[in-house]
């Protein structure tokens, strides 16, 4: 879901194709996810074929708490390494 909130707009194949999601896999989720209100599949008038995804205010807001609880998480996590440990770690993940 977050994902769709980062890439407004985004048709299911992208979506698949971007974080290499098998489309059987990601279809199952949608389907999830729509019938859970937090998003909707949005069908082009020119071409019923196409189809691209919206996140619902449901979903944005969802996602909005999200992102607060995980910035809450990383300002403890970080907040309570020394600048060389934050430093060190951050070279790590960017080895990843």
């Amino acid at each position: 879901m977050e994902r769709i909130y980062l890439n407004e707009n985004i048709s299911p194949n992208q979506l698949s194709k971007k974080y290499n999601l098998p489309p059987s896999t990601l279809t199952g989720q949608l389907d999830k996810l729509e019938r859970e209100g937090l998003i909707k599949r949005v069908y082009s008038k020119k071409d019923r074929r196409s189809i691209t995804l919206k996140i619902t205010q449901k979903g944005k807001d969802i996602v909005s708490s999200h992102k607060t609880s995980d910035e809450a998480f990383t300002e403890n996590f970080f907040g309570s390494l020394d600048e060389i440990k934050r430093e060190e770690f951050k070279l790590l993940l960017e080895q990843c």
